[in-house]
C-alpha cells in the first residue's frame, strides 16, 4: 500500500511539492536576478495597477485588475508568487494521474525553461494566460480519455477561453480548437473511425489548398491587409527606441514576402536570438541555447503524436487537426516573434501549456490507457 500525505500518494505529494518549490523560485528569480538585468514588462506593487481604467474587454484593464485585488492583500511580489504557486498546482493537477506513464527527464525539462519560470513568476498577461491555458488542456484531455459528462468545470473553461480571447486573441484559436475537438470528434461515426490516417490527411491537404486557392484569386485584397497587418505589428515594436534588440531590416512587400520570411521566422522566432546576434552580444548566449533545447524538445513532441496518429484510430483526428492548428497559429503569430527577441521570449510562453503540456499528457494518457 502506497504511502499518503494528506491523502495524496507519496509519488504525487513530491511531485507537488517540487512543482511549488520551482515556481517559488522563479518568481524570487524574476525579481531578484532576471529584473536587475533586464525589464520584466509589469511591476508587482499594488500601485503600479492602480492607475489604469479601461473597459471590461480591455486586456490591460483585466490584467491590471487582477494584480491590484491580489496586490492589496499580499505585498510587494507575493501576489505574482501566488499565481505562479496556483500554476504549479493546476500542472500537478494535470499530470498527477500519469506522471509515471510519461518521460520524467521530458517532463521536467519543459518544466525547468528558465523563460517559462520567469514568466509564469511574474505579473505579466503571460502569468494570466499560461493559468487560463492548463485549465482549458485539462479539462479537454481528461474529457478524450475518461468517459465523463459535462459538469460545471466547463464553465471554468469557457471562462479560460474568453479570457484568453480578450488578453491574447492571436493564441486562442490554438486553445479552442483543442477544446471544441474534445467535445465534438470523441464519438464520431464509425465510417470515419475506419477511414485510413493516409486518406484523412490527403483530403485535409486539398481542402487547405482549396482554400489557399481562394485567397490566391483576390491577391491584391491579401496583399493589402497582409502589409497594414505586419506595419502595425513592426511599429508596435519599433516605436520604443530604447530596444536595443530590435530588428529594422526586415522588409514587407506583399503575400509572397509573408510566405518567404516565415521559413526563418517561425523557428527563428521560438528560439529567440539569431547566432550573429549572440556573437555581437555574448551576454545571449544562454538564451539561444535555452531556444534550441525548446525548438528541440517541440519537435520531438510533434512527431511523438504524428507517430501515435497511424497507431489509434480514436485520436487521430484529435491529433492531425491539433498539429494542423498549432502549424496555422505558429505561422500567423510569426511576426510578433521576430521584430524583437527579447518580446519573442514573453509572448511565446503563451503558447507554453498547448505546445508541450499537452502533447505530454496525450502521450501520458496514450500510455495509461492504450497498453
Amino acid at each position: 500500500m502506497k504511502n499518503k500525505i494528506l491523502g495524496i500518494s507519496s509519488i504525487s505529494f513530491a511531485l507537488l511539492f517540487k512543482l511549488v518549490i520551482i515556481h517559488i523560485f522563479g518568481t524570487v528569480f524574476a525579481y531578484e536576478v532576471y529584473g536587475k538585468i533586464t525589464k520584466l514588462g509589469d511591476g508587482y506593487q499594488p500601485a503600479y495597477f492602480a492607475g489604469f481604467t479601461g473597459s471590461i474587454f480591455d486586456s490591460t484593464y483585466i490584467t491590471h485588475a487582477i494584480y491590484y485585488i491580489i496586490g492589496s492583500v499580499l505585498p510587494g511580489y507575493l501576489a505574482p508568487m501566488l499565481l505562479g504557486i496556483i500554476i504549479a498546482i493546476l500542472i500537478w493537477n494535470a499530470f498527477k494521474d500519469v506522471y509515471i506513464f510519461i518521460n520524467n527527464k521530458l517532463f521536467w525539462i519543459c518544466n525547468l525553461f528558465p523563460h517559462f519560470l520567469v514568466w509564469t513568476g511574474s505579473s505579466s498577461k503571460e502569468q494570466i494566460t499560461i493559468i487560463c491555458g492548463l485549465i482549458i488542456i485539462n479539462f479537454s484531455t481528461k474529457y478524450i480519455f475518461l468517459k465523463k459528462k459535462i459538469n460545471f468545470e466547463i464553465i471554468l473553461v469557457i471562462f479560460s477561453l474568453f479570457i484568453l480571447f480578450i488578453i491574447r486573441p492571436n493564441y486562442f484559436l490554438i486553445y479552442l480548437s483543442v477544446f471544441l475537438s474534445s467535445l465534438l470528434l470523441k464519438d464520431l461515426p464509425q465510417f470515419y473511425k475506419n477511414l485510413s490516417i493516409n486518406t484523412f490527411i490527403i483530403l485535409l491537404l486539398i481542402f487547405i489548398i482549396f482554400i489557399f486557392s481562394l485567397f490566391l484569386l483576390n491577391k491584391n485584397f491579401i496583399d493589402l491587409y497582409f502589409i497594414n497587418w505586419m506595419k502595425q505589428v513592426e511599429i508596435s515594436f519599433l516605436v520604443y527606441d530604447t530596444a536595443s534588440s530590435n530588428r529594422h531590416e526586415i522588409i514587407w512587400y506583399d503575400i509572397y514576402s509573408f510566405l518567404f520570411n516565415s521559413i526563418w521566422g517561425v523557428p527563428q522566432g521560438l528560439i529567440g536570438p539569431t547566432l550573429l546576434e549572440i556573437i555581437k552580444k555574448p551576454i545571449q548566449i544562454p538564451i539561444f541555447l535555452e531556444g534550441i533545447v525548446y525548438l528541440y524538445v517541440l519537435c520531438y513532441l510533434n512527431f511523438k503524436l504524428f507517430k501515435i496518429c497511424f497507431i489509434s484510430n480514436f485520436l487521430k483526428y484529435h491529433l492531425v487537426l491539433y498539429l494542423i492548428v498549432t502549424l496555422i497559429v505558429l505561422f500567423i503569430s510569426y511576426p510578433y516573434l521576430i521584430f524583437n527577441p527579447g518580446s519573442a521570449l514573453r509572448y511565446k510562453q503563451t503558447f507554453h501549456p498547448i505546445l508541450f503540456f499537452f502533447p505530454l499528457l496525450i502521450l501520458g494518457n496514450f500510455k495509461k490507457n492504450f497498453r
